[in-house]
């Protein structure tokens, strides 16, 4: 009778421990729900702010009046190795050291969290002069007195993915993992004789950057970005960086349009060889512009 008994209450407890284990997770399979059905209504409105917020698809276009230089070094083969030739294109080619040109960015978020964001500039310049000195160029020399048409052209885009680290109706803050597309050119036409060369680099690693924007007041706000980039292929001797810098007061007179005056700079520093009739001739290339902007930008 008494282990009857004894069974009796064991079935019991069993029974009622089972029953309080199954409203426990009943409790917590209710709660994980609802804590889902939460975050795909905050998802659901963040998406509808942002679509409402005129702020999705965001375009910049501004005019630089910058200061440029572009300095080259060569290599000079001799018999015990190598000299080095330093060039300026400003003093020694002439070309200008001053120029307005445009760039452009633009920013489109998919989401409230991820977006895509692009930046453009381009600068062709071109100049004729005469040389005051025998100069080495490209691995070929260029006598004292000869009327030379000297170029160096420059076109940039960059393109990639944007996340949204902090973001709210005053402040917004960001970081792009973008790839550089860099087409560089120079050359100089003399009389019966063209010697150019075309330094085109696809750049498939990311360049790095932040994006800041915050309000200081209802109608002006504070943007910025600044990025970087930096590689070094000791097999195919190459190597090189890249930054760029961005800081603007943007004045918005309404919620769609702003004009915006800023500062602007790029710098490119890179290193490679070419080959001249089987030698191989090491170069290196310093470009570099700033310069204050104005600009106009667009928000839908």
């Amino acid at each position: 009778m008494k282990r009857s008994f004894l069974k009796l209450k064991l079935l019991v407890a069993i029974f009622l421990i089972c029953n309080i284990s199954f409203a426990q997770h009943a409790k917590k399979s209710n709660d994980s729900l609802t804590h889902k059905e939460h975050r795909t209504e905050v998802k659901a409105e963040r998406k509808a702010d942002l679509k409402a917020s005129h702020e999705r698809f965001v375009f910049r276009g501004s005019f630089v009046f910058a200061n440029l230089s572009t300095d080259m070094v060569f290599g000079i083969p001799y018999t015990d190795g190598l000299l080095t030739a330093n060039l300026s294109l400003e003093d020694n080619f002439g070309l200008v050291d001053q120029k307005t040109f445009f760039t452009g960015s633009f920013l489109y978020f998919i989401t409230p969290r991820s977006g895509l964001y692009a930046q453009y500039y381009g600068i062709d310049r071109q100049n004729s002069h005469t040389t005051l000195k025998d100069y080495i160029f490209l691995g070929h020399t260029i006598p004292a007195g000869t009327d030379i048409t000297a170029y160096f052209d420059t076109q940039v885009f960059s393109f990639g993915y944007l996340l949204t680290i902090m973001r709210d109706s005053r402040v917004f803050f960001g970081a792009y993992f973008n790839i550089f597309f860099m087409d560089l050119a120079t050359g100089v036409y003399t009389e019966g004789k063209r010697i150019d060369k075309k330094l085109e680099y696809v750049l498939p690693l990311p360049n790095f950057g932040l994006i800041a924007n915050f309000e200081i007041l209802p109608w002006l706000y504070f943007d910025a970005s600044v990025g970087f980039f930096s590689i070094d292929l000791k097999e195919s001797h190459f190597a090189g960086s890249i930054y760029n810098l961005n800081a603007a007061l943007v004045f918005k007179p309404l919620d769609w349009f702003g004009v915006s005056l800023s500062y602007e700079m790029f710098d490119v520093d890179f290193s490679d060889r070419f080959d001249i009739g089987n030698t191989y001739i090491p170069y290196s290339v310093k470009y570099h512009f700033s310069g204050p902007a104005a600009g106009l930008s667009f928000n839908f």
